[in-house]
């Protein structure tokens, strides 16, 4: 049965003029095909260069015919709407230009560390990209990389990264933190702009050149970086809120090994919890030895873990690292599945019947996801959806 295939060659388009469709492929002979994939061979690699765009599951195997696939093509999947989830080959090194430009049903990408190229637009409009992260040897995110993924919640830019490309995140609506390593040595023309949900972003890098606009950054960020830096000259001379890092802190700070907090599952540390569950259990004593006055700042979660800021007297004076532990995870595996929504319904048919819980105060602490005391069909309800959303990719 022939593919429903995305695109063809300029050759093969031309032979198709002129002989039969048989011929036409032998006459092209730059792209084949592999199951719901084509691709080019090159000297020693393979490049994949599209795909049956009916396809919602695309893995991209590490080799076709012993020749290793290294590369994704330009416009390799653009528009092909019904992907959800792509895993690239463990050798892959590069992704093309345009490669998944306005994939809008993209919900995850594997990609493998050995990727150091990343082509311009490369995520453009992929609208249900909820995070990302990028592999070690990522030097330049390029212009409009991630522009429109208007879902994108998280995205870990990694150490090796150097410039941040014009509109690289334009329009990235709900990213929320952006933290830039001190590699990052330039951020371009709009690289931040129409992020309306970013709260903070980091400057690691006091001397980083900022392009000097009011549209480099969403206005509703507030600006964290070293005192004297090109972070806090942009943030005085476009009237944002800035938030120096200390560079020493004459602080003393106490904390658990095991710092813990609840998260809802929707992408933030829960407020109540940063006072309840993290403030408790720390504290901070000023160079005198007395106790200081501080307050917390989440920034942003990364699978189980998250970090936390300690500010004081309009300082960031340290940073924890805390562990996430999530409402509805009953098992305590680090995520929500039917097994948890299972657990939930027999406790709470348990408790419907009988008046009495089986249940520990730390089970309680995991079930009771609506925080009223008791374990009930919405506790439930809500575990299950949960599990559905990340099972299902939506």
């Amino acid at each position: 049965m022939k593919l429903k295939v995305k695109r063809i060659t300029q050759g093969l388009a031309s032979a198709i003029l002129s002989v039969s469709l048989i011929s036409s492929f032998i006459v092209a002979g730059a792209e084949e095909y592999y199951k719901s994939l084509t691709y080019e061979k090159h000297s020693d690699y393979i490049g994949i260069t599209g795909c049956d765009e009916t396809q919602e599951a695309v893995q991209i195997p590490d080799s076709i015919s012993g020749i290793p696939i290294k590369a994704i093509e330009y416009h390799a999947f653009g528009n092909c709407k019904s992907i959800k989830c792509v895993t690239l080959p463990t050798g892959s090194e590069s992704i093309g230009d345009w490669a998944f430009y306005n994939c809008t049903g993209i919900t995850v990408i594997n990609i493998q560390d050995g990727l150091t190229a990343l082509g311009t637009g490369a995520f453009d409009g992929c609208k249900s990209l909820t995070d990302i992260s990028l592999p070690p040897k990522i030097t330049d995110i390029k212009y409009r990389a991630f522009a429109d993924c208007e879902n994108l919640v998280r995205m870990d830019i990694p150490s090796s990264a150097e410039q941040i490309g014009d509109q690289a995140f334009y329009g990235c609506n709900s990213l929320s933190h952006a933290v830039l390593p001190e590699s990052v040595t330039s951020v371009g023309a709009e690289a931040f702009a129409s992020c309306g949900s970013l709260k903070d972003i980091i400057f690691e890098n006091p001397k980083c050149e900022i392009y000097d606009s009011e549209y480099t950054i969403s206005n509703t960020s507030v600006i964290y970086g070293y005192a004297g830096s090109t972070a806090q000259s942009y943030a005085e001379k476009y009237g944002r809120e800035f938030i120096a890092l200390a560079s020493e802190s004459e602080y003393s700070i106490s904390a658990p090994e095991d710092l813990r907090c609840f998260d809802d599952c929707n992408g933030d540390i829960d407020t109540q919890s940063l006072k309840d569950d993290i403030m408790s259990q720390i504290s901070v004593t000023d160079s005198n030895g007395e106790p200081a006055q501080i307050s917390l700042k989440e920034m942003g979660i990364s699978g189980s873990t998250g970090t936390v800021y300690i500010i004081s007297e309009g300082s960031v004076i340290g940073e924890l690292s805390v562990g996430i532990n999530f409402r509805g995870d009953i098992n305590k595996d680090g995520k929500i599945t039917a097994a948890d929504a299972s657990v939930l319904f027999s406790e709470y048919k348990q408790q419907y019947k009988s008046g009495e819980s089986s249940f520990s105060d730390e089970d309680m602490l995991y079930g009771d996801t609506n925080f009223d005391g008791k374990i009930t069909a919405v506790d439930a309800s809500y575990a299950f959806s949960k599990y559905k959303k990340s099972y299902r990719g939506y």
